[in-house]
């Protein structure tokens, strides 16, 4: 098993994970998906668009939340780890974050997803649509909702395509940046579970390192906490069980820990 490495800076919270059999519309690669193209359009605070870094465009600040965020809300963007698949209901690792911290939680996260990657359900998915949304995509809802901490987990399910993945995990973060001026963002390293990481996963993990610091977020490297524990994924080999999920969350508040980050 990897050494679990906890690197913390100024980030978000991003882990992974969804079967890769999950079907995928053919054109997911396009770089369309994962430019936010929202028409909402809320009303931004004077503060708020001070706030904005100036290399945020124009149309992502537009999706900033009209009042301050609540104080005890976080919100988690992700693939099927984060929405707890495998675990027993409530016993996902962003349940267990939440309540380390107190936190009310609002989970954004779909199965099969990515910064890139959408997930064709013909409507059976967790999102009820024909097409789960991408990251990016999801970002102007996670805005709206006015969370005071943004956790990113994730990637395992995007192509390793390194230049499409760092415009994607890019856009990301200035989009949440721009949008919530206030909040704390965190992003965490990809991961690969049991698996064997592909040749392009540290590319990708600094991907998500370097984006999320730009835009004054933390970052929380997890390591491979399941590579080497197949006693820790469901029989699928590819997510974790209930124990698995607590081993996740203790690398998440390690991480934090390690990095001197209260929240709540």
């Amino acid at each position: 098993m990897k050494r679990l490495a906890f690197a913390a800076a100024a980030g978000l919270l991003a882990l992974s994970g969804c079967a890769p059999a999950e079907p995928g519309p053919a054109s997911g690669d396009a770089p369309s998906y994962y430019v936010v193209q929202s028409t909402e359009k809320p009303a931004v605070t004077p503060s708020a668009a001070a706030s904005a870094p100036p290399s945020v465009t124009a149309s992502a600040a537009a999706s900033a939340p009209a009042s301050a965020p609540a104080t005890d809300t976080v919100a988690f963007i992700g693939d099927s780890y984060s929405a707890g698949t495998g675990a027993a209901k409530g016993s996902g690792f962003v349940d267990i974050v939440a309540a380390k911290y107190k936190l009310k939680m609002k989970n954004f996260a779909q199965g099969g997803t990515g910064y890139i990657k959408r997930r064709a359900s013909r409507g059976t998915g967790a999102c009820g649509k024909d097409v789960c949304p991408n990251y990016n995509e999801m970002a102007p809802k996670v805005i709206k909702s006015a969370p005071a901490i943004v956790i990113v987990s994730g990637g395992r399910n995007d192509p390793t395509n390194v230049a499409a993945f760092t415009e994607a995990a890019n856009q990301l973060f200035k989009t949440l940046r721009a949008g919530l001026p206030q909040a704390r963002i965190i992003a965490t390293s990809p991961v690969w579970g049991v698996a064997d990481m592909p040749p392009a996963a540290a590319q990708m993990q600094e991907a998500v390192k370097a984006a999320v610091i730009s835009v004054g977020g933390i970052y929380v490297d997890l390591g491979e906490p399941l590579a080497g524990h197949p006693e820790l994924t469901t029989g699928d080999k590819i997510h974790p069980n209930t124990a698995g999920h607590k081993v996740l969350a203790g690398a998440v508040i390690a991480g934090l820990t390690a990095a001197k980050v209260k929240l709540g």
